[in-house]
């Protein structure tokens, strides 16, 4: 009889407090939906949920383990519900609890539904105290890292998180990175191929920020931007409880629209109350993230407190470079070319000031050659080391520089352009151009945050309307052009102009509808005249097909200049000769003259006076967004 009571009393006591959970767990369900919370828009981010095909929704994750519920996926309201009864359901096992793998989702669900806190049992989540003790912070910033014409992937630039904290060192502090899962060593063409398809997964990783410095400052040569957020310390800490959510998990990758800057911007939207995303695009791009962040919402709410530029090794050389007087810029070309000049009369004469300048400017440009070279030859090492004894012989004290200011990158123009042009052809007559080009720049546009005298423009179109018929005059689907003018005239800094561009577009200005495809190159030399004006001449080719009765490789040589010559007049004229290799009776020149008025982010207006065959001029109006 008393071994019955015993019994019945242990199983009461196992399942009363189930019984209360499932109680408990209905009432809190039963309270989400009066609240419609299946719909809410905090709970729908962080999940991921996006609308498919038109009207259903589907979680962007693809990792099966980031659902409770096997319908989570695609059922926002199941997936609120099971998520509740499992934070109500006691787990003693450590790490094992939901609100462990799920703390962003805790946090938000007491936010939401006061006192279900109290309501949940006590589990132990050591992985996810450690990870959160090694990832805390005070404040987090953007960081965009600018573009990189040396690789595809990287001409738009990168996003990351940094994780800003009072009681660490700078460049311990860790930052929250986003990527595609690329096999090393993986096939370039590959890479583009199936990061454009979605043929790669993806996930968020961290780092400490010393390593994104020296990939991007140090090697790269890329400024990092960092744009600090105006968050309260709840908001950061549902950022970072969230990335812990994620950190193991995996979304599938596209280049053009789920990529680091689309997923950089979902992790923020969490807590920032407005789209940091251009809606009106089918893709994603770095600067469109920071710009958007710039701009105040809410009751005029700063998304942004402060803006602050992490010199690349090439910008702190060039920066102390251009601080020095004219005469020891001179001084410094000549000690470059010849190390042993230390030892004259000409640097020995000079103040202690000039000479701590000197040396270490010249230390900062053997440290850029370094890089940008590969490595040193013997003759650059033994400068630098002699450089190295001369600083060290020189007063210990700290030598001022400035801090010169530069435009951030959210204050060039906006990437995407629709461009409305009346023109008028020497031989065609009157017509109307229409434009638009998906993105980027051109050798024009406001350059803040980019890299100067070049070009990057993608799916660029031309279509002209005359004598009452639309036709197609252009279409660029890509133009990369880096004049690589020399900042400072040293030796190896700067180096080849090159460009290379593939579309289709009429053989020439004089004949109508004669389209061709093609890909073209140049290569050649510039020089910088001043900081805003730089020339150039190229070798240039092109093969292209059909001929039209002109031939199918073009070759010939081009000469031009580009120069603001206020902030709001830029111009840029080219002038070059050609002739095609396989037909060589066809041959003559071509000259373009353009001009761009004005410095808004998203209008300017254009004139433009051209002759390839026939002479067209021509004046538009530009909408950038």
């Amino acid at each position: 009889m008393f071994k019955h009571i015993i019994t019945s009393a242990l199983i009461s006591s196992t399942l009363i407090p189930s019984a209360y959970a499932e109680t408990s767990a209905s009432n809190w369900v039963e309270q989400s939906q009066l609240l419609d919370l299946s719909n809410n828009r905090t709970w729908l981010k962080l999940m991921h949920y996006e609308t498919s095909f038109g009207t259903s929704l589907e979680s962007e994750v693809t990792s099966n383990n980031f659902f409770i519920s096997s319908e989570g996926k695609i059922n926002p309201k199941i997936e609120l519900e099971a998520t509740i009864s499992a934070m109500l359901t006691d787990e003693p096992e450590d790490n094992k609890s939901a609100q462990c793998r799920f703390p962003a989702r805790k946090l938000w669900l007491d936010q939401v539904l006061t006192g279900i806190a109290d309501s949940m049992p006590q589990v132990n989540c050591s992985d996810y105290q450690e990870h959160a003790k090694e990832h805390s912070a005070t404040s987090l910033s953007l960081l965009f890292a600018t573009g990189y014409l040396g690789n595809p992937a990287s001409m738009y630039g990168h996003l990351l998180i940094k994780l800003n904290n009072q009681e660490s060192s700078e460049l311990l502090e860790n930052t929250l990175n986003y990527g595609a899962m690329v096999p090393k060593d993986e096939n370039k063409l590959k890479y583009i191929t199936w990061g454009i398809l979605g043929g790669y997964q993806a996930k968020f990783s961290s780092e400490a920020f010393h390593r994104h410095s020296r990939i991007y400052n140090e090697t790269e040569l890329r400024d990092l931007w960092e744009y600090k957020l105006n968050l309260n310390q709840n908001e950061i800490d549902l950022v970072l409880a969230h990335h812990w959510e994620l950190h193991d998990k995996t979304f599938t990758y596209y280049f053009f629209k789920q990529n680091c800057a689309y997923q950089i911007a979902k992790l923020l939207e969490l807590v920032i109350d407005k789209p940091l995303m251009n809606t009106s695009k089918p893709w994603v791009m770095p600067y469109d993230i920071i710009a958007a962040a710039s701009k105040p919402y809410g009751d005029n709410k700063d998304t942004v407190t402060s803006i602050r530029k992490h010199e690349s090794r090439q910008e702190a050389f060039y920066s102390k470079f251009h601080q020095l007087s004219r005469s020891e810029q001179l001084l410094t070309h000549d000690i470059a070319e010849d190390i042993n000049i230390i030892e004259s009369n000409s640097y020995n004469d000079l103040n202690l000031t000039s000479k701590k300048r000197i040396v270490e400017t010249l230390f900062d440009y053997y440290s850029y050659l370094e890089v940008s070279l590969g490595e040193l030859n013997s003759e650059q090492k033994e400068s630098r080391r002699k450089l190295l004894t001369e600083r060290f012989a020189l007063s210990t004290e700290q030598t001022n520089w400035l801090t010169t200011y530069t435009a951030p990158p959210h204050e060039a123009q906006y990437p995407s352009l629709l461009q409305v042009t009346p023109t008028y052809n020497s031989q065609n007559g009157e017509g109307l151009e229409l434009r638009y080009r998906a993105n980027y720049y051109d050798l024009l546009s406001l350059d803040a945050g980019r890299l100067p005298f070049s070009e990057l423009s993608m799916f660029d179109l031309h279509a002209l309307y005359r004598n009452d018929r639309l036709s197609l005059k252009r279409w660029d689907l890509f133009h990369v052009k880096n004049i690589n003018v020399s900042s400072t005239g040293l030796p190896h800094d700067g180096g080849f102009s090159w460009s290379l561009k593939a579309g289709i577009a009429d053989v020439d200005l004089q004949c109508n509808n004669c389209l061709v495809g093609g890909i073209s190159g140049s290569l050649g030399q510039s020089y910088r005249i001043n900081s805003h004006t730089a020339i150039y001449s190229t070798v240039d080719g092109k093969l292209q097909a059909p001929d039209r009765e002109r031939g199918n490789f073009k070759a010939g040589i081009s000469a031009g200049i580009v120069s603001r010559l206020t902030p709001s007049w830029r111009m840029s004229f080219a002038t070059g000769y050609f002739y095609y290799l396989d037909n060589t009776e066809q041959h003559g020149h071509t000259v373009e003259w353009e001009q761009r008025f004005g410095r808004a982010k998203d209008w300017d207006i254009r004139t433009n006076l051209s002759y390839d065959g026939a002479s067209e001029v021509s004046i538009s109006y530009s909408h950038y967004w």
